[in-house]
C-alpha cells in the first residue's frame, strides 16, 4: 500500500488514467464521425447505392464483357488485372478511398481500350447485345459515380475543415483513428 501513497507514482497513474481515457475518447467521437463521412462511400442506403457497391457492379460487368472479348481473341490481361486490383482495394479496410480510386481510374483506362476493341470485332448479335448491355450498365455506374463521388468528397472537405488541424489530427493518430479521404 505504500507503493500508492508515494506522490510519484499517484501523478505517474494519474497521467496515464487521464491519457488512456482521452485516447477511448477521441477513437469513440472523431472515430464515430470519421465512420458518418466514410459511410457515404460505403453503405447503401434506401434511396441510393454507394459507391463501393457501384463500383462492384463495374468489376462485375468487367467480368463479362472480358468473357466475350477473349472468345474474339482480344487480350484481356491488362484489362482483367485493372479489374482484379479494384476489387482487392475494395477489400481493403476503410481508410483507402484514394487508391480506391487510382484503381478505378486505371479500370476506366483499360476498359476505354478494351470497349475500342470491341467495337471493331465482328461480334454475333447476341454477343453484341450482351457488350451494349454490360457497356449501358457500367456507363450508368459511372455516372452515379460521379454524382456520388463529389457529394461524398464535399463532405469529407467539409469534416476536414472542422477536424484537420492540431489537437485532432494529433490525437486522431495517436489513437488510431483514419481521418476520411477524399475520392479522387
Amino acid at each position: 500500500m505504500k507503493f500508492f501513497k508515494n506522490p510519484a507514482v499517484l501523478l505517474i497513474l494519474s497521467l496515464l488514467l487521464i491519457v488512456s481515457s482521452t485516447v477511448f475518447s477521441t477513437r469513440v467521437k472523431l472515430g464515430g464521425k470519421c465512420d458518418d463521412v466514410t459511410d457515404i462511400f460505403y453503405t447503401d442506403t434506401a434511396e441510393q447505392r454507394s459507391i463501393a457497391t457501384l463500383l462492384r457492379e463495374i468489376v462485375t460487368q468487367s467480368t463479362s464483357l472480358s468473357l466475350i472479348a477473349q472468345d474474339y481473341g482480344i487480350d484481356t490481361e491488362d484489362f482483367d488485372q485493372q479489374a482484379d486490383w479494384l476489387e482487392w482495394a475494395l477489400r481493403s479496410e476503410r481508410g483507402s478511398e484514394r487508391y480506391i480510386y487510382v484503381e478505378y481510374s486505371e479500370l476506366l483506362k483499360a476498359f476505354t481500350a478494351l470497349r475500342r476493341q470491341l467495337d471493331s470485332a465482328a461480334l454475333t448479335q447476341s454477343d453484341q447485345a450482351m457488350v451494349n448491355a454490360a457497356e449501358n450498365l457500367i456507363d450508368a455506374d459511372i455516372a452515379q459515380i460521379t454524382e456520388l463521388s463529389s457529394v461524398y468528397n464535399n463532405a469529407v472537405r467539409s469534416f476536414n475543415r472542422r477536424y484537420d488541424r492540431f489537437p485532432a489530427t494529433f490525437m486522431a493518430s495517436f489513437s488510431g483513428v483514419d481521418m476520411p479521404e477524399e475520392f479522387t
